[in-house]
């Protein structure tokens, strides 16, 4: 197993700046702007708050009742129901025993908490809580909607967390649980699997995965074998008249970089093609990933496992085909993995790439100011700025990713340098 202190010897902070005053007054101005910000923004939000929490209950309600929870006549309200039965069995007891539509925030919390527990060390837990708390408003929107995002994101941290302990087939069950409750977890299969080392433990790692994903499967087609058909019907949108989540347009509630890249260049685009173009996307990501990885991977105790699956889940997050603003979470605990050795000045860096100026950027979507503020510039100018304005959360961590790439890039040309001149001098 790889050693902690080796991984971070490894990739140590590419900023030099020593470690002073300004820094830490600048660092901590900072976090309380962010801080403050974010409670500005989320007091406004929960205004109207719990749409995705209500729809969970109505499924269970709808299953207890006898109903069909993929019948919107059946489950009652505007949205449908677009998980497993199984876990509809799971919300009717969570309704029913502890009212989850009312109190889920507190539950959120809890996970939040738990899942970033592990990670969070003396000298940067504050930056991590800050970070993953308010990074592109992700927990903002969770504690807003009641999503299940929330779950996702602590099965994913537990996965990593076991995954670089060398507990590869339980990390890869548990990424297996997580994508059969969002399906789209599954697509990061691809970068847990490539940082396990040797093809033994890879493929009996991805059996395990695919175990872990197909469980939920089998046990709803077994104790409810009538509703397991209808999910899929769901899902694949065969059911007419229904809010079908995957046709969602691009924009502020799916902010999918296929549909940014798409409005830069102004070219229409329908769903599904958002998809197949997205896929597409995903797929060079792939590619480039590992050759990004082809070295750093045949060596890990030098690459650094943790960095690499920081910039694996990152990546994956950015390209996936469809997400929702509350699927960046784990993004923002992979950031936090590869920027915690940084000192002040490179943490509020980042801080400010994927906290205060996303946050800033929504706060003027929420009050309408974003807009009107934009009508001094040129038809193209301001086309682009309310493009990016919409899909804030995927251009921030985009531009944040290029930043750390160039910050790594630039440490290894500074220790390779470094190493040169060592050698002539001698």
């Amino acid at each position: 197993m790889v050693k902690m202190n080796n991984i971070r010897d490894s990739f140590q902070p590419p900023w030099s700046v020593p470690r002073g005053s300004i820094g830490k007054i600048i660092y901590f101005f900072i976090i309380v702007s962010i801080v403050i910000l974010f409670s500005i923004i989320l007091k406004n939000d929960l205004g109207y708050f719990g749409w995705d929490a209500k729809v969970f209950c109505r499924a269970g309600r709808a299953l207890g009742e006898g109903h069909n929870p993929y019948l919107i006549d059946e489950l009652g309200g505007e949205f449908s129901w677009n998980y497993l039965p199984i876990y509809a069995r799971g919300f009717l007891f969570a309704c029913s025993r502890f009212a989850f539509a009312d109190n889920y925030i507190f539950l959120y919390a809890i996970l939040f908490l738990f899942g970033m527990a592990p990670w969070l060390e003396k000298d940067s837990w504050l930056y991590g809580i800050v970070l993953c708390a308010t990074g592109l408003y992700g927990l903002g929107w969770v504690l807003r909607s009641g999503n299940v995002g929330i779950i996702e994101l602590f099965l994913i941290s537990m996965a990593a967390l076991l995954l670089l302990k060398g507990r590869y087939n339980l990390s890869l069950f548990i990424l297996g649980l997580a994508a059969s409750v969002k399906l789209f977890p599954i697509l990061y299969f691809p970068v847990f699997i490539a940082i396990i080392p040797g093809w033994k433990p890879k493929v009996r790692a991805a059996i395990f995965g695919g175990m872990g994903f197909l469980l939920p499967f089998l046990a709803s087609a077994l104790i409810y074998p009538e509703l397991t058909p209808w999910y899929f019907k769901q899902i694949l949108g065969l059911i007419p008249n229904q809010h079908l989540a995957i046709n969602e347009s691009g924009g502020l509630v799916n902010p999918s970089l296929a549909y940014l890249l798409a409005g830069l260049l102004s070219i229409e685009i329908q769903p599904t093609a958002e998809l197949v173009v997205a896929f597409l996307l995903y797929l060079l990501m792939l590619i480039f990933l590992f050759r990004v990885w082809k070295t750093s991977l045949s060596n890990p105790e030098k690459a650094g496992m943790e960095f690499a699956l920081g910039f694996g889940i990152a990546a994956a997050t950015i390209f996936m085909p469809r997400i929702k603003p509350y699927s960046f979470m784990p993004a923002l605990l992979s950031f936090y993995l590869m920027t915690r050795e940084y000192n002040e000045w490179g943490r509020g860096l980042f801080l400010l790439a994927l906290s205060l100026f996303p946050l800033t950027a929504y706060y003027g979507i929420q009050h309408e100011i974003t807009f009107s503020a934009l009508t001094w510039m040129p038809g193209t100018m301001k086309n682009i700025a309310v493009i990016l304005y919409q899909y804030h959360q995927t251009f921030f961590l985009l531009v944040s990713l290029g930043i750390l790439m160039a910050l790594q890039s630039s440490s290894k040309l500074l220790k390779q340098n470094r190493k040169t001149s060592n050698v002539q001098a001698h």
